[in-house]
């Protein structure tokens, strides 16, 4: 069986029609979220909703995807949040590749954070790992960081000034 599946996508350009051939590796993004490869269907609408509400594309999704999905899928992140990120931060915060980019990074700090970056967290009362985050619902537990960083800097506030 073939692991990647290949989309034709008909657009029309100023009045000439255009076949957009693009090819997603639908098994890959399908075992980082435990899905069967039956579920190749309902990844390919996510993606075509995504390009749809957001300021991008399926080919842009599709090469931007793979750099993100293991380590969104290991902190909790569902595929719909995923898609739901990169439709509101395209045109915002970057074109896709760029919000790939900063994505990969906030997910792998998250995942793998840096020594300082696990020693402020404890000050501060912060578990700062992956199973936490997946733990406590994913984006919901940072909620929970905010307010922690919130009191940790009163805190320290007060500090300075006795």
């Amino acid at each position: 069986m073939d692991k990647n599946v290949t989309y034709k996508i008909n657009v029309v350009v100023n009045g000439k029609q255009v076949i957009h051939e693009t090819t997603v590796n639908a098994e890959g993004l399908g075992k980082n979220y435990a899905m069967d490869w039956s579920a190749a269907g309902e990844i390919q609408d996510k993606i075509q909703m995504t390009a749809k509400n957001g300021v991008t594309s399926f080919e842009q999704l599709a090469a931007a995807l793979p750099r993100v999905t293991g380590n969104a899928a290991t902190l909790g992140v569902s595929i719909d949040e995923l898609m739901a990120a990169f439709a509101t931060l395209t045109g915002v915060s970057g074109n896709t590749a760029e919000v790939s980019t900063q994505l990969a990074a906030i997910f792998t700090a998250l995942v793998k954070p840096s020594s300082e970056a696990t020693e402020m967290a404890k000050q501060m009362g912060i578990e700062f790992d992956a199973m936490a985050i997946k733990a406590a619902g994913g984006y919901g537990s940072l909620a929970e960081v905010n307010a922690n960083i919130a009191q940790f800097q009163a805190v320290s506030a007060v500090g300075n000034f006795c």
